[in-house]
This record gives C-alpha cells, sequence and structure tokens, in this order.
C-alpha cells in the first residue's frame, strides 16, 4: 500500500503522500484477524451449537432453547468473514480524471470507475476514536477524505492525532486534485474553490472570495465588551459569576463522592479520599482562576491577540498575524463545542468558551471585518 506512516511525538499518522499521478494502492485483507475470528467463532458459536444439538437428540428440546441460536447464526457469520480475510484484495488507481476500484473477496469481484469531478472535494473532519481499556476513553483524531456523496466511493487521505499542519495537508490535497477544500459544519457543507486555498481572510474579502455581512456600528452581543485600552477599544468576554459557581458546584460532585468513600464509607482505602480532595482543590483553584480572569481580543488590522487580562496583568496568550489568517470560522472542535476557530497553515486555535452562539458569531464577523478593514 502506497502510503506513509510516521510517528512524532507519540502521535501516530498515516498519509497516502500522493506525489504524483497515477497513483495506485492495495491492501489485503488481514490473516491476524481472520485467525482470530475462526477460533473466536468457533468457541462462540460451536458450543452452543453443539449443546443444542445434544439436548434436540434427547427430546429436551423448549421454546425458549431458540434463543441461543442466536450464538450459531452470529458465529456463522463471523466464520464465514474471518474465511474472507484470506481472500480479499483491493486496489485503487487514481489517475489525473478517475479512480478505479477492484475488490476480489470470498463471493466474487466487484470493479467501479469514477471520474474525479463526481467527487465533492477533499473533506477535512474531526473523528473520535476509543482508546479501548478499562476507561474506554475517546480522542480527537483529524482526518482528510477524497470526499463523494456515496461513502463507499470516499477515500482517506491523511490521518493524525495532532492538527499541526493539517490545514496544509488539506490545501495541498485539495490542488492536488484541483478540487475544493471542504468541511462539514453544522448540518450543511462550506467549500473554499482551489484559487482561493492560499489566499488569507482579509484578501478573499477584498477580492469578493468571502462576503460578510457585518454592521459595524452594532453593539456586541451579551457576554462581550468593549473597554478602552491605552488609544484603543480591547474586547472583553464578560462570564457570569454564578454559572462559573454552578457549574463548579456540579463538577465538586464526583470528588465528594470519592471523599465520602475515602473516609466515612467502612473498610475503604483513605486513597480514594486523597484522589477526591486533589480533584476538589483542582476544580476550586479552576473556578478562582476563571473568576479573577477576563478573556480579551485585542482585533485590528494587522494581527488577533487573545489572552487573558489578570490581577497581576495580561497572559502571554497567542497571537495571530492578519495576513496569516486563512479563516475565521464558527465550527465544532475537538472537544466537541461549537467555539470561534481561527485558521493557518500551521494550525487551527479555538480562542473561545462559554461563549453564546449569538456571540460566537458577532465576534467571528467582527475579526474578520476588522482585519480586513
Amino acid at each position: 500500500m502506497a502510503a506513509n506512516f510516521s510517528f512524532h511525538n507519540r502521535m501516530a499518522e498515516y498519509d497516502l503522500a500522493i506525489e504524483r499521478f497515477p497513483h495506485a494502492i492495495h491492501s489485503r485483507g488481514s490473516n491476524f484477524t481472520g485467525i482470530f475470528l475462526i477460533v473466536f467463532s468457533s468457541v462462540w458459536g460451536g458450543l452452543p451449537t453443539f449443546i443444542l444439538i445434544s439436548i434436540f437428540n434427547k427430546g429436551e428440546f423448549k421454546p425458549f432453547h431458540f434463543f441461543f441460536f442466536i450464538f450459531t447464526i452470529t458465529g456463522v457469520l463471523l466464520f464465514v468473514y474471518g474465511v474472507s480475510q484470506f481472500f480479499l484484495k483491493q486496489s485503487w488507481q487514481m489517475t489525473p480524471t478517475h479512480i478505479i476500484h477492484d475488490k476480489t473477496g470470498l463471493f466474487g469481484t466487484k470493479h467501479w470507475m469514477e471520474p474525479i469531478s463526481k467527487y465533492r472535494g477533499i473533506l477535512s473532519s474531526i473523528e473520535r476514536r476509543s482508546s479501548g481499556g478499562k476507561n474506554n476513553s475517546t480522542y480527537p483524531v483529524y482526518v482528510l477524505y477524497l470526499f463523494h456523496e456515496d461513502s463507499n466511493k470516499s477515500i482517506k487521505l491523511f490521518e493524525s492525532r495532532n492538527n499541526k499542519y493539517v490545514r496544509s495537508k488539506w490545501e495541498k490535497y485539495a490542488q492536488k486534485f484541483n478540487l475544493p477544500a471542504v468541511e462539514k459544519i453544522g448540518k450543511g457543507y462550506v467549500e473554499r474553490k482551489v484559487e482561493n486555498l492560499d489566499k488569507s481572510a482579509k484578501d478573499l474579502i477584498k477580492s469578493g472570495g468571502l462576503k460578510l455581512d457585518f454592521n459595524p456600528k452594532s453593539n456586541p452581543p451579551k457576554g462581550l465588551t468593549f473597554v478602552k485600552a491605552g488609544a484603543g477599544l480591547l474586547l472583553v468576554q464578560n462570564r457570569s459569576k454564578f454559572m462559573l459557581f454552578f457549574q463548579a458546584i456540579i463538577m465538586l460532585i464526583i470528588p465528594a463522592v470519592f471523599i465520602y468513600i475515602g473516609f466515612f464509607a467502612v473498610k475503604t482505602s483513605i486513597v480514594f479520599g486523597l484522589v477526591g480532595i486533589l480533584f476538589a482543590i483542582i476544580i476550586v483553584v479552576g473556578f478562582i482562576y476563571e473568576s479573577i480572569t477576563k478573556p480579551c481580543f485585542d482585533v485590528n488590522q494587522s494581527f488577533i491577540h487573545v489572552y487573558r487580562l489578570t490581577p497581576w496583568g495580561q497572559t502571554k496568550g497567542v497571537m495571530f498575524n492578519a495576513n496569516d489568517i486563512e479563516a475565521i470560522e464558527v465550527k465544532r472542535t475537538e472537544n466537541n463545542f461549537d467555539e470561534v476557530v481561527i485558521s493557518t497553515d500551521a494550525k487551527e486555535s479555538s480562542v473561545t468558551s462559554g461563549l453564546s452562539k449569538e456571540a460566537r458569531h458577532w465576534l467571528r464577523d467582527f475579526m474578520i471585518y476588522t482585519i480586513s478593514s
């Protein structure tokens, strides 16, 4: 399979690394998966089936025994799928004009050919994967697809657990296939034409490639306030202390349970209580920090500076050169929340937290309008 795999900072990365056309991809079924499923299905379906046959021969079969046929049926299906892994072969041929796919399996061969023009674009998406194990936690993965409305014809081009340079890869593949860069925002898809990929947001506004309906005289919605900062104005996010307190109380429920188990329940380890105290301290410190600091947005034609204002001064925050900003969007982030995201070739960065829907969209439009004025 013509793909590149690398490991950087323990972040697994998959990349087809298409340099020129034609480009071929070949894959085979997994022998390990096949052997595992054959053995597993023989136990899962074989033993219950043997027991059912014994019961039937003894004349002791009852209607409720039909339930155990579920094991037989799933066992047969898993066995067949395991055997099919030894016969499975797939290939994709990519040319400047077509994608050609051939699949050979246990039950025959399938073939299709699709023009590149039928593909909608290069789709960038964030998917969540399960880590398995006892906790079964999930983590975000950044994936690029050659995207077709028929999911069976979509092809994964790139995958990484690190979002650094994902956007530049996205643009590279869009240029390679001469297709729009596509991402799903809300219930629809947003496309960016190939000729606009290297343009900054301010250049797109000036050239008419990005439409913006924003009234610069409008007041910020609830949650955002302009304050004087030197000779200019600074946009500050105001968060309700009551809501912060309420959130902290909700988050303290789990540490409280640990503290109760560790110090008051019978025959339990004190370690539970100590862990509960540690988490409670972290939550309280976080609540205090959120209460005494304010997120600030310093936006002008040259840059966007996002930082926090604290009683002892401002934090370093993150600075975006206006000429490097390719997009400012409200979209779903890796934490599964809709936030304002600023994108450059190097990285996508979420710059808000806790704003209302109205405030997020106003802030996005304000930022785009200001850097392009």
